[in-house]
């Protein structure tokens, strides 16, 4: 097995962490005080998203510095892994704040239809709270974004901070801007609803933010299950194979590939057309991994040999099935 180290070139991923954590920690804070001056709970659940995000950072940046030691007698696959675990763990922990929120709300509007008496918001602080908190958070997400390009790893970390400071920057201004305009219903026939805006504004936007951390909570569990790429990415590891043992006497019978964390890993397994030595296979492993270094980035590779297809299949379109089963050269001039 070879594998690439993940931390070469300039740590996109670690300044955006920084930055994040800092910005996320002056946006727990101003929620917080925010709602204890305006009685929002919608601005609570803003705040906590926020100290989520600060608490996260400091966790993410230590991962990011574990993630690319080499393989070691503790760890000889690497510490990939720490990656996917930690965000499938910060999605658990989202997770958890909505249903609490979600709750809570629920809880307000309860005691509201039951004849208890809610306190009236103080939307100057509303207002204020939204512009500002929303600049902080819309610009954090263009900075990770930017740093996204940059790193040109597609770092699953970088990106679920990116998504996370698009999430705070939505709630707040959704929050906001439904805080601000429910004294607009007084008179109408929704006035009812006035007082628990707050709670309905909470709901609304829990319903509307839930599906994004499970949709991360299952691609982290996925990637530290060894769930293999979808079945595109595998015709084009499958092509990148082919293409870089073209010379080689080999055919190629399968190519799996799956992803965990930054770092995505290759097996190929061929079928030699005469006998090879061990540093023939040591060769073919070392193409496939600067092939691979250099198309998909960091990683690591592995070429098995064997005779007959193995039970990578099913995951591979039909057409790629059918040509291992043949047994086709990968040799330009065999066809």
């Amino acid at each position: 097995m070879t594998g690439q180290d993940v931390n070469n070139g300039p740590n996109f991923e670690r300044r955006s962490l920084i930055a994040g954590k800092w910005i996320s920690l002056v946006m727990a804070i101003a929620g917080v005080f925010a709602a204890w001056l305006s009685r929002s709970d919608a601005l609570m659940v803003d705040g906590l998203y926020s100290g989520l995000g600060f608490l996260a950072a400091i966790v993410a940046i230590r991962i990011g510095e574990s993630v690319g030691r080499m393989p070691d007698r503790r760890r000889p696959f690497g510490y990939a892994a720490n990656q996917p675990i930690f965000i499938a763990f910060r999605s658990l922990v989202l997770l958890g704040i909505i249903v609490f929120a979600g709750f809570a709300a629920i809880e307000k509007l309860l005691a509201y239809f039951g004849g208890e008496e809610i306190e009236t918001l103080v939307l100057g602080p509303i207002l204020v709270y939204s512009v500002s908190m929303a600049i902080l958070a819309f610009g954090l997400a263009a900075y990770h974004k930017l740093n996204l390009r940059r790193d040109g790893t597609n770092s699953t970390m970088l990106q679920t901070e990116y998504v996370g400071a698009l999430m705070d920057g939505g709630l707040t201004v959704g929050a906001g801007a439904a805080l601000l305009g429910a004294p607009l219903l007084i008179g109408t026939s929704l006035e009812t609803f006035v007082p628990v805006a707050d709670s309905i504004v909470v709901l609304v936007l829990l319903v509307f933010f839930i599906g994004e951390p499970i949709r991360i909570l299952r691609s982290a569990l996925g990637e530290v299950a060894g769930e293999a790429a979808p079945d595109d990415e595998l015709a084009n590891v499958r092509e990148l194979v082919e293409r870089t043992f073209s010379d080689a006497p080999v055919v190629v019978l399968e190519v799996t590939m799956s992803r965990l964390g930054r770092q995505k890993n290759v097996v190929a397994y061929v079928r030699p057309e005469h006998a090879v030595t061990g540093d023939d296979v040591d060769q073919l492993r070392d193409l496939l991994t600067e092939a691979c270094h250099q198309d998909l980035g960091p990683g690591w590779t592995e070429v098995l040999v064997g005779a007959r297809q193995t039970s990578f299949g099913g995951t591979l379109p039909e057409t790629h099935r059918e040509s291992a089963a043949a047994g086709r050269s990968v040799r330009p001039d065999q066809g």
